[in-house]
């Protein structure tokens, strides 16, 4: 037991080794446990609450942090820094005032099965070019992010994590980052499910995005990610919300039961919009508008509850190969000056099919409209 130390609690020295095992370290100045460059420690079960930082693993260090409780630390709860390499799992990591993981520059990183809870920053910050896996963890109430990963060469993997209830995205990509992210459930956040900003980049297979307050997926000022095999449900507004030129390819995604639109693009966005289906969305299935532009293939837009696809605002879009049903309103509304290609889409079964405003002019040919 220590506490109150005005340096660390235990401090590993370089090339040093051992177990650390079952100790309440509390209130030291620095970090309860650091661990200095080529120092190997097994980290195991130990209490530390209300120190400077947790578990301080330095550049070029190494070691196993496992079962280990971490409470109200002012600085991350765990930090790794480059060039390290580490094991952390089954650890429990709540209230703190930064980050509860925080992975930095080169290091070699697998975070399995950890609770994270309260943190102040977000839950789990990714910066620099390490190798990284992030799977089967819970992430709860973090205050900001649930995830956060930045920088050009970073690509995590994100995989099979329970993300809820984050104050502001469940996971946030910018600044070239390219994770991979599956198979993921994210729910009940006050902010977006994924928010992809700042050229931020990313594959994004089966997660279930759902009950967001803020759209399930935001892409904007030059993201292009892949959004595929995804279902994004339950949102009390858009179920994907595409601005400010932001691009990706929304591909074989299922987008329903959201209170606004399936997919809304404005502002110079650009996404590819292909093999998705989208259901009983609110207001409209797509909605492209204020000089958006979209490129919808082959999706399956139904139910929706004004019209299923929206072109307006001196938009533009290329449809091809959609099928449009049971729409309250039109299949297809083009109005205000929107542009748009309308191609062997079927039409059919919705209050009407067409509306097309007398200051546009789509070119229409193959359409199904009875």
């Amino acid at each position: 037991s220590s506490s109150k130390s005005k340096g660390a609690g235990v401090l590993v020295h370089s090339q040093a080794k051992g177990v650390i095992r079952g100790n309440t370290i509390v209130s030291t100045d620095k970090a309860a446990i650091e661990v200095r460059k080529q120092g190997n420690p097994q980290v195991l079960n130990n209490k530390i609450s209300n120190c400077a930082s947790g578990i301080l693993v330095h550049s070029e260090g190494m070691g196993m942090l496992e079962g280990n409780e971490v409470h109200g630390c002012v600085d991350s709860q765990i930090e790794i820094q480059g060039s390290s390499t580490a094991k952390i799992t089954d650890n429990k990591l709540e209230d703190g005032s930064a980050h509860g993981i925080c992975i930095k520059g080169d290091a070699i990183v697998e975070a399995l099965s950890n609770t994270i809870t309260k943190s102040s920053k977000a839950a789990v910050s990714l910066v620099g070019t390490g190798k990284v896996v992030f799977k089967g963890n819970k992430i709860w109430l973090s205050r900001e992010q649930g995830v956060q990963t930045r920088g050009e060469g970073n690509c995590p993997r994100i995989e099979a994590n329970e993300i809820t209830e984050c104050t502001m995205a469940a996971i946030d990509v910018s600044e070239f980052s390219d994770p991979i992210v599956a198979d993921n459930v994210i729910e009940k956040g006050f902010g977006s499910g994924l928010f992809l900003h700042d050229n931020g980049k990313g594959t994004f297979t089966g997660n279930k995005i759902r009950s967001c307050s803020k759209a399930g997926v935001i892409c904007k000022t030059g993201a292009d990610p892949l959004l595929e095999g995804n279902t994004i449900s339950s949102g009390k507004v858009s179920g994907c919300y595409i601005y400010d030129g932001g691009k990706g390819r929304i591909m074989d995604n299922i987008i329903m039961g959201n209170a606004f639109h399936g997919i809304a693009v404005r502002d110079a966005g650009l996404p590819l919009i292909q093999d998705t289906k989208l259901r009983k969305n609110g207001q409209n299935g797509i909605f492209v508008y204020a000089q958006g532009k979209a490129i919808i293939k082959n999706c399956e837009v139904r139910g929706s509850g004004n019209a299923g696809i929206v072109v307006c605002e001196q938009s533009d879009a290329e449809i091809t190969g959609c099928k449009i049903q049971n729409s309250t309103f039109e299949g297809i509304w083009v109005s205000e000056g929107a542009t748009a290609k309308i191609l062997e889409c079927d039409l059919r079964s919705n209050k009407a099919p067409l509306k097309i405003d007398a200051d546009c002019n789509p070119t229409m040919k193959g359409n199904k409209l009875v």
